[in-house]
């Protein structure tokens, strides 16, 4: 039985989160919060062009 993955779907209000938490939390803190992986949020964050770099 081959396996299944739940993928949701990003809305514009979990990309508004990214953007507000991105410089300010850990990608860890953030992929939590949205309830996602970290390589959700990166991937993410890249195809957005958002910088999750610590400010």
């Amino acid at each position: 039985m081959p396996r299944t993955r739940k993928i949701t779907p990003w809305t514009p209000a979990h990309v508004k989160s990214l953007r507000r938490l991105a410089g300010r939390k850990t990608v860890a803190a953030i992929s939590r919060e949205l309830k996602r992986t970290a390589a959700a949020v990166r991937f993410k964050a890249h195809t957005e062009r958002i910088s999750l770099a610590m400010k």
